[in-house]
């Protein structure tokens, strides 16, 4: 079974904005997960750099290279310790730890049997009986290649936690699935242009600005269950929740939202790191966890990353990001900007890319995910994805592109 420490650590959210259109080919894209990155080229192949995958599966860091057995894709998400993607012709393919993979799993072997109650009968001590059970089901669960979901319409935008995957299709409609789930239709989603998922709650954006929220409370979703809040594909029961959002973005417990005049909304257990935080008014006296608030020293956004190191895009082109364990005066602390940014992803470090196609990185760097060559545990200020053996930086549209001096300087 998946540890508890890790469900309660959080999740990495993708948030996408689609069109309802499949592209003939792939903008160039990054994803950032929680000990991986990836990656999409302008000719649709996908990059992969970081720890391979969690537990028995982990490897030293690699640098970017490609994913082999993946058909050329038009969108990425990076998970806890999956990836997932869509190809050309609306297909979803999952590698790693799938979460379709473990509902497999899980439903040829819902439990480990005789060495279950023998571990119970020792009291905890010696030997775990089970452990060569368990290390059995999650090489089972693990995904060598992309493997193709079956029974999916096309798909325009997709998402990925740490056991959850879900979808955009075509219509506007959302699919989940999960270690507790077989992929599944959404009721009382239609029109969504875009969506996030958080440990134990997601968001989806309609195409009228409207935010709907399901799963647990502590990210501010209304429709929580108490005995399902981990459930975020079986019959969620998503509720609209938040108006006038152009983007949305989310953590383990925190959501985030974003209008059309650059303000920055959230919501969720305490997003700022601190309960005591912000001190804004309430006039309908709702807990905490369900008043959306607007963060005052953002403006200007025009994209937004979720995860542990929340991040916007101004208009500027400058990204800005805020740890939401620094609590400040005004809930939220600044780090320095970087300019020229086409787009960004975040969980626990922060993805820039750049118009010209190269890719800015900086934060968490346990297991290699920012900088695959330095074994500090965090990069505090922003660099090129290097491609290792002096073969320069990570490109996403032209990789002969030597790489300008200034490429990843603060301002």
């Amino acid at each position: 079974m998946i540890p508890v420490l890790r469900r309660l650590t959080g999740a990495f959210i993708c948030m996408a904005s689609i069109s309802h259109a499949l592209p003939a080919g792939a903008q160039p894209a990054v994803a950032a997960g929680r000990y991986h990155n990836l990656g999409l080229t302008s000719d649709g192949r996908v990059l992969f750099w970081g720890s391979e995958a969690g537990h028995e599966k982990r490897v030293p860091p690699a640098y970017p290279r490609q994913v082999d057995g993946l058909p050329p894709a038009i969108a990425v998400a990076a998970g806890w310790e999956h990836s997932s993607a869509i190809t050309r012709d609306g297909s979803v393919y999952e590698w790693g730890f799938s979460p379709y993979r473990m509902r497999q799993v899980y439903l040829l072997q819902p439990t480990l049997g005789p060495c279950v109650f023998a571990a119970i009968l020792s009291g905890g001590h010696g030997k775990n009986p089970c452990g060569e059970a368990e290390a059995a089901r999650k090489a089972r669960m693990y995904v060598e290649r992309p493997m193709r979901i079956p029974g999916l319409p096309p798909a325009v935008a997709i998402a990925a936690t740490d056991s959850h995957s879900a979808i955009v299709t075509r219509d506007g409609a959302v699919y989940c699935w999960g270690a507790d789930a077989f992929p599944t239709k959404v009721r009382g989603l239609e029109r969504i242009k875009a969506i996030a998922l958080g440990q134990f709650h997601g968001l989806a954006l309609r195409d009228d600005g409207v935010v709907f929220g399901w799963g647990g409370a502590s990210g501010g979703a209304i429709a929580y269950q108490p005995e399902r809040s981990a459930r975020l594909c079986e019959n969620p029961g998503p509720t609209p929740f938040f108006s006038g959002a152009i983007a949305i973005a989310a953590f383990a417990d925190s959501s985030y939202a974003l209008r059309a005049d650059g303000s920055v909304w959230a919501w969720g257990s305490s997003w700022n790191g601190d309960p005591a935080l912000p001190k804004d008014g309430n006039p309908e006296n709702k807990p905490d966890a369900f008043v959306a608030r607007r963060i005052a020293t953002l403006d200007g956004a025009t994209q937004l990353g979720g995860g542990r190191a929340p991040a916007a895009l101004t208009r500027k082109g400058l990204v800005t990001s805020w740890r939401r364990d620094y609590p400040s005066p005004a809930g939220v602390r600044q780090q320095a900007g970087l300019a020229n940014v086409a787009s960004l992803s975040s969980y626990s470090s922060i993805l820039a890319l750049r118009p010209d196609g190269f890719v800015c990185t900086m934060g968490d760097n346990m297991y290699g995910a920012t900088d695959p060559g330095d074994e500090s545990l965090n990069v505090e200020r922003f660099m090129p994805v290097p491609l290792g053996e002096g073969r320069g930086a990570l490109n996403l549209v032209d990789a002969s592109r030597p790489l300008p001096v200034d490429a990843c300087a603060e301002r």
